[in-house]
């Protein structure tokens, strides 16, 4: 019974260990995975496709004030293994260029972390994270930052564990990166031998080692799959066999009782068995979910835009749970800025372009009481005063307590609102343009017409001023289309049916002011728009014709005449 006991407890004993070490990797990769993606929303900023290296430089600045676990942070060219621009946390501290760590980004074109790097000058124990940066779509750059080891080792305190027990997080070179004791006396020297030896072997993660100072001691470990880091905990023998042996101690004295206490001891340990089992089932769904959260929060770091979530409150504030790391690229606002309670217009009034606040204030709450979805377009304000145009898609849901929650999207479209105002100012200019061209022509034509009514009027020969009334008529519907392209909207096309009844006017009262008869000349024309080169010889047609007719058609001897188009 002693001995099924004593192998129940290892089993237990074992278990606890690796959910330990597996539940201290899986914290190291988030806060990792954090770093990387505040690092990516810096690579990302509209200052390194624009070369404006000044302004990457202060926002370097600012997101290293955020960061106070980062140290610097440099934009380097691969091609030369030169800085281009670089930040740090303090004027005295000197970046340091790790070329092995940024070649292997500029091949893999993938995220990369160095090993733990050893103190020089200002500079503590810390680590690099080196990622790509795109410029033009093409690879240009690697961008990395320098984090001290210390954040590692505030994760590995963090854990929940005994207090007997130690975590220890070891780089590729098996080098100490972080310890959950704050030993820093041990950081950065290399694993003992049996530990090593033990992770060489690779047998099983649960192994019987000896440290430094010759403690032995229960351990077992777990690999980042991503990082080829491990993290190793420890609990020393004498605290694991300490109470195995009291054990022992009281089944062998307690004689004729031995029986009773063993079936009692094994009872207890079957319930803490189970017990056990229903934790680890609950924490490998914890690990499941915590896995899916850093995949979903890795894709929207990465989107080319915003993903929110929006609450607006049953008392008209709104807050946003959760904001992505595009915000940083889009505002230069972090997220946890726009995470605390606000109303709509104080939300407004901070964000939002002055033009802009009214009409969105009033779009939300329209949305908000509907609950249809919701599409916006609106102009912000980045922490700089620059104007950034977004197209806002959201939908939403009530809860019971009576608040809206949105789950959207923010896009970038200021380059395209950019080209919509430049082609407006274009097509503007040229609209003036044409008008002006329209009205010039029309009253170059008037001068003509007003030239041959001079000349008209000198020469005596009735034969010859009939033929040159007859040409002004003609100059005098050129210009009628020209006058009525410059008091149109629409430069492409006219009118016809109005320029019909102008033509077939102006032909009546010329021909009523020389004959002494009158004339019916009634036009019945539906609306018709034809373009310029199709309406000039049509006017021309329809000038010769009604001339014709009221030139032949009708006479003084004949009484009132009667022509109808």
């Amino acid at each position: 019974m002693v001995v099924l006991f004593d192998q129940q407890q290892q089993a237990v004993l074992e278990r606890n260990l690796r959910q330990a070490a597996r539940s201290a990797v899986l914290d190291v990769e988030r806060r990792i995975v954090a770093d990387a993606s505040m690092l990516r929303a810096l690579a990302a900023s509209p200052d390194v496709d624009k070369g404006d290296f000044e302004k990457l430089r202060d926002h370097m600045g600012r997101v290293i004030q955020r960061r106070p676990d980062w140290l610097s942070v440099q934009l380097i060219d691969p091609s030369t293994m030169e800085p281009v621009v670089s930040a740090a946390a303090r004027s005295s501290l000197t970046p340091r260029l790790d070329t092995d760590l940024i070649r292997r980004t500029a091949e893999s074109r993938l995220v990369e972390v160095s090993d733990l790097h050893s103190k020089h000058g200002e500079i503590p124990y810390h680590f690099a994270i080196a990622l790509p940066v795109p410029r033009d779509g093409q690879f240009r750059y690697v961008m990395t930052a320098e984090i001290d080891a210390g954040s590692l080792g505030r994760v590995l305190a963090a854990e929940t564990i005994d207090d007997d027990w130690g975590l220890g997080l070891l780089d590729r070179n098996r080098t100490l990166v972080a310890h959950s004791r704050a030993d820093m006396d041990q950081i950065g020297k290399p694993a003992p031998p049996s530990l090593i030896t033990e992770l060489e072997r690779a047998e099983t993660e649960y192994f019987f080692t000896v440290d430094r100072g010759g403690q032995r001691l229960y351990g077992s470990y777990a690999t980042s799959g991503w990082l080829d880091w491990v993290v190793a905990v420890g609990v020393p023998a004498s605290v694991v066999e300490w109470p195995l042996r009291r054990t022992l101690f009281v089944v062998i004295g307690a004689g004729s009782g031995a029986l009773a206490t063993a079936l009692l001891l094994a009872t207890i340990l079957i319930r803490a068995v189970s017990r056990r089992h229903d934790a680890e089932r609950q924490l490998l769904a914890l690990e499941a979910q915590q896995t899916i959260e850093r995949r979903l929060a890795d894709i929207a770091a990465n989107l080319p835009g915003v993903v929110y979530r929006r609450v607006v409150h049953p008392d008209g504030t709104i807050s946003h749970p959760y904001v992505s790391s595009g915000l940083e690229r889009l505002l230069d606002i972090s997220s946890d800025e726009v995470k605390q309670g606000l109303s709509l217009e104080e939300f407004a009034e901070t964000y939002l372009a002055p033009d802009a606040r009214e009409a969105w204030v009033r779009a939300l709450s329209e949305a908000s009481t509907s609950g249809n979805a919701y599409s916006y377009e609106a102009a912000l304000l980045s922490r700089s005063g620059e104007v950034r145009w977004v197209h806002s898609m959201a939908r939403s849901r009530r809860n019971a307590d009576g608040s809206v929650i949105w789950d959207g999207v923010l896009r970038d479209i200021t380059e395209r609102k950019q080209v919509e105002q430049r082609l407006a100012a274009s097509l503007a200019e040229k609209e003036t343009l044409l008008r002006e061209i329209h009205h010039r022509v029309r009253n170059n034509l008037q001068v003509v017409s007003s030239l041959l009514q001079l000349e008209i009027r000198a020469l005596p020969d009735p034969h010859a001023r009939e033929r040159l009334n007859r040409v002004s008529q003609r100059i005098a519907v050129l210009g009628r289309v020209h006058d009525q392209l410059y008091s149109s909207e629409n430069f492409a096309r006219i009118d016809f049916a109005e320029h019909l009844h102008q033509i077939c006017s102006n032909l009546r009262q010329i021909y009523q002011e020389t004959r002494e008869f009158d004339v019916d000349l009634t036009v019945d024309a539906d609306r018709l728009y034809c373009e310029i080169d199709t309406a000039i010889p049509l006017g021309l047609m329809v000038n010769e014709l009604v001339t014709n007719a009221l030139k032949h058609g009708v006479s003084s001897t004949s009484g009132p005449g009667r022509i109808r188009i």
